[in-house]
């Protein structure tokens, strides 16, 4: 529902394209991205390639490449981060420098400052394309993420809320951000029945176990925390809390401690 209902705002956006193949192409890569599987994620990014190869003036094409690198690095599939991230940053600059300045891809040059290290700059950043406007298929979320890896949950609720109210499906990544910033901010009952929506939603995503186990653990809800935690490892058996761990770029390093600790006694190993 999620793709189908954003299919004409994004041949007819700005960034889009008037070409029906690269438009084809790029849907496909859509419906792989939105999967969130390591082999789909690579899918899409030759997609969206093969888009922007079909319509050179295909920005959003060029955009949504680079965030499959970001997601490839953010979920712990790449085999090195930093040239996924590097190739977030070359495409930014790139496009930039080209006189594009879409919202878009704002928002994709807000969480790629995050991932490097730089939050004060993420989150003027993402204050900045949050003004101009959602990122396709993402809504708000993009800024929502820095928001809540920044500390401001407050801003993050705000936006995610917005996201939800003037959008006609509500992102997947829109439900999974606000139940960890519920799960944050005390809102625990809210924190569980997203969590459990999106892992019914996005069943091939490891990060659905992983914030059902921590929005109960975080509840008190401690049987139901190890249940889902049991369940999880049986399918990603040599997950560790150093795996999660090193895709969690909380400014506060007290904010990851606290959900590693709600990790780690639920049941995932160090």
């Amino acid at each position: 529902m999620q793709v189908q209902l954003s299919d004409g705002e994004l041949a007819h956006s700005p960034g889009g394209t008037g070409k029906y193949e690269a438009w084809a192409a790029f849907h496909q890569g859509v419906i792989a991205h939105l999967t969130y599987t390591a082999e789909d994620n690579l899918r899409a990014r030759r997609l969206y390639a093969r888009a922007a190869v079909l319509d050179p003036e295909f920005v959003d094409a060029r955009v949504f490449g680079a965030w499959t690198h970001w997601q490839h690095a953010r979920s712990g599939f790449s085999k090195d981060r930093a040239a996924d991230f590097a190739e977030c940053r070359s495409v930014v600059k790139e496009l930039r420098n080209s006189g594009v300045d879409t919202a878009n891809l704002r928002h994709l040059d807000a969480v790629t400052w995050l991932m490097e290290g730089d939050y004060d700059t993420a989150i003027s950043t993402a204050q900045a394309a949050v003004r101009a406007g959602k990122s396709r298929l993402f809504g708000n979320t993009p800024a929502a993420i820095v928001f809540i890896y920044c500390g401001r949950y407050d801003a993050a609720i705000d936006v995610l809320r917005e996201t939800i109210r003037s959008v006609p499906a509500t992102p997947n990544d829109t439900i999974y951000n606000l139940a960890m910033v519920s799960s944050l901010t005390g809102a625990h009952e809210r924190a569980i029945a997203l969590a459990e929506e999106y892992k019914r939603r996005v069943q091939g995503d490891l990060y659905g176990w992983t914030t059902l186990a921590f929005a109960c653990g975080a509840a008190g809800v401690t049987d139901r925390a190890r249940e889902t935690m049991l369940e999880f490892r049986e399918l990603y058996p040599d997950y560790r809390l150093s795996d999660f761990a090193a895709h969690e770029p909380f400014r506060d390093p007290r904010t990851l401690d606290s959900i590693l600790a709600v990790m780690r006694a639920a049941g995932l190993p160090d």
